[in-house]
């Protein structure tokens, strides 16, 4: 998936936003605007896993609309999947940004 990379999930599951290209590394920002009110999360994986306990960066962060949810400076390696998840559906509107080499 190349960047910038976008997802509106539509229902409660966790939503694969980003996955890092083989070869290659990202710095990326993870942008989680919220059109309602929600709780979201952001994890982050190693390649070929879903999200477990261990990989939710930010967990029950509570959004109204208009709020932001952002987390800046993540560097990944090759494989490594940026995913989100809401309480709500079409709740939120996600956005990766950055850089890869």
């Amino acid at each position: 998936m190349a960047l910038p990379a976008f997802a509106a999930p539509g229902n409660t599951d966790a939503v694969l936003v980003y996955t890092v290209p083989d070869g290659q590394k990202a710095a990326v920002t993870v942008n989680v605007a919220a059109t309602a009110n929600n709780t979201a999360k952001i994890a982050i994986t190693p390649p070929g896993t879903v999200p477990g306990v261990a990989h939710w960066l930010e967990t029950g962060q509570l959004l109204g609309p208009g709020q932001v949810l952002e987390r800046t400076g993540l560097v990944l390696t090759a494989g490594c999947r940026v995913y989100v998840q809401t309480n709500t559906a079409n709740s939120i509107a996600v956005q990766v940004l950055g850089i890869e080499e």
